[in-house]
């Protein structure tokens, strides 16, 4: 679900599943970014994060798929992750895919930042764009 908050964009994502959240919060931040129907995978990247709080990870996942996007200039589309626990932290280790941004990819907004403002509840997170 998105809504407007002033200049900031507020997407919540609800899923009983960590893994299936974090994948499902990408995805919606790639909608908000781009036309996800005419996106290929034709390129894989792989992620990995470690941190004690899950809200943090979330951020930091969200903001490894802008850099992506932002840096590598690559339209992604699937997202499989596995989050797994070490002593007292979190481990993400996931697969990305897309392919090479281009014009069919009508980009919706561009510049776009995470505010570092993450809600997690159960089976609910919550992140802000600006």
């Amino acid at each position: 679900m998105i809504k407007r908050k002033g200049r900031a964009v507020e997407i919540t994502v609800k899923e009983k599943n960590k893994e299936k959240l974090l994948e499902k919060s990408a995805i919606e931040l790639m909608d908000y970014l781009i036309d996800l129907k005419k996106t290929h995978s034709t390129s894989d990247f792989e992620i990995e994060l470690k941190s004690r709080n899950f809200q943090i990870l979330a951020l930091d996942w969200l903001q490894e798929i802008l850099d992506i996007v932002n840096i590598n200039g690559i339209a992604l589309n699937k997202f499989k992750v596995k989050l797994t626990r070490e002593d007292n932290d979190y481990k993400l280790r996931a697969k990305v895919s897309g392919e090479p941004l281009k014009e069919i990819h009508k980009i919706k907004h561009d510049s776009v930042m995470i505010l570092p403002r993450i809600e997690y509840e159960e089976e609910s997170l919550k992140f802000l764009l600006e």
